[in-house]
């Protein structure tokens, strides 16, 4: 029963939806990828919003129901009993007229369908696909990596000839796409074949500079960030700004004044001169292995690095949990997995690095307990898992200095969500 109601609502909301866009004609960049579909999509909108008025997705309303939302100005209920009324406003909205022109919107998919239902529901004239890995692999979402690859295809599939594939070049299957596509396209990347290149790159104490060329012309760059990966973030955002023609000065500006979605490797000062690097959005063995290596760089006393399960792995869960254990091994002064699935981390790191302090916990307040005492001033912590079940924006949020930021700084604080952690 309940499962048909959600089918209803779906399809109301798409009907509402596409009377909207009868209504309304924006031009449509949408951003799809297994790994920085939010971050990207946040950096599309701060260069795009330079020259057009823009309506963007917000935070992750990147699904069937999400999408259909935001293009309907809708906000989720919060319980069951809201949804009347939100589906009545889904109606009226649905025949009135939005002022923006562009439309950046994050498209996600979490097994086969999804990407061709949401184009079925709002048509990309841009496309960009940040990468493809190994990730919603259990049961009932993607047999294999190239089951994931040919979902993201989609976004670039449906495209006709006078519109735009934006393609990380640096990610073979991704770079792929383009055979897939008959539309133009542009790839980013670090190798000689981008046509938007990143040439170098530095560290400073306030972020990242870095040079693209394009065009046979080379443009500095400055991000207030931490971690060079997220540089494939902010190529397409810069690729599509060139492509719209928007001024160099305004992207560069637009880049310069960037900030990360919650949850996405965020510097946090913590207690007794810590500093936390606040990456518990969501977490793959992709992910993990970027962040890590961006831990590696940054200099500090001591590195302690938190990693929670990784969900979603499927049949290949173990093995990928072994593996992030391998490779930071030799990382952090003292490790600490939370979960079950993440104790293989725990494991397959003491056994490479028997002299490697290494906690491993079931509960993010064990993991409260294992830190608090811990911390010195100098540390540098990492802090990265999966969303569901793991919860560590919650040791995040008790090893801050001020905690009264929590609301602004961390991802999942709503009543909702405290209600699942219990």
């Amino acid at each position: 029963m309940m499962h048909a109601c959600k089918k209803l609502v779906i399809a109301f909301l798409a009907s509402c939806a596409k009377r909207k866009l009868k209504h309304w004609h924006p031009m449509v960049i949408a951003v799809t990828g297994s790994v920085g579909k939010t971050t990207t999509k946040e950096a599309i909108a701060a260069v795009v919003v330079q020259q057009y008025r823009v309506k963007k997705t917000e935070g992750n309303y990147n699904t069937d129901i999400g999408l259909p939302l935001t293009m309907l100005n809708m906000n989720a209920p919060r319980s069951l009993w809201e949804w009347p009324l939100v589906l009545i406003r889904s109606f009226l909205s649905s025949f009135q007229h939005d002022q923006q022109d562009c439309f950046v919107v994050e498209m996600g998919a979490d097994k086969p369908g999804d990407i061709a239902y949401l184009t079925s529901l709002v048509h990309p004239n841009i496309a960009v696909v940040t990468n493809v890995a190994p990730v919603h692999l259990a049961e009932g979402q993607f047999r294999d990596i190239r089951s994931i690859q040919q979902e993201k295809s989609m976004l670039v599939r449906c495209l006709s000839a006078h519109e735009l594939a934006i393609l990380n070049n640096d990610n073979p299957l991704t770079r792929e796409m383009t055979t897939m596509t008959k539309a133009v396209t542009l790839l980013y990347g670090t190798s000689e074949t981008s046509q938007v290149r990143v040439t170098q790159w530095k560290r400073e104490e306030a972020g990242i500079s870095f040079s693209v060329q394009y065009q046979g012309n080379i443009y500095p760059f400055f991000a207030p960030v931490f971690g060079e990966f997220l540089l494939y973030a902010f190529l397409p955002a810069i690729a599509v700004g060139f492509y719209l023609q928007i001024p160099v000065e305004n992207i560069q500006d637009a880049i310069a004044h960037v900030r990360l979605p919650k949850g996405r490797f965020n510097r946090i000062e913590g207690i007794n001169g810590s500093i936390l690097m606040d990456s518990t959005y969501n977490a793959s063995p992709y992910a993990v292995q970027e962040a890590v290596d961006t831990f590696v760089q940054i200099p500090a006393k001591r590195k302690i690095l938190v990693l929670g399960s990784m969900n979603e792995l499927g049949k290949q869960s173990v093995e990928e949990h072994r593996k992030i254990g391998m490779y930071v091994a030799f990382v952090p002064d003292i490790l600490l997995t939370v979960g079950r699935e993440a104790s293989f981390i725990a494991d397959a790191a003491k056994q490479k690095n028997p002299a490697l302090p290494v906690y491993a916990v079931l509960h993010y307040r064990e993991a409260i307990t294992v830190l608090q005492p811990l911390l010195k001033e100098g540390d540098l912590v990492l802090l990265k898992g999966s969303q569901n079940t793991i919860f560590l924006e919650e040791v995040v949020k008790a090893l801050m200095r001020d905690p009264s930021k929590a609301n602004d700084l961390l991802v999942r604080q709503g009543p909702e969500w405290q209600q699942k952690k219990g």
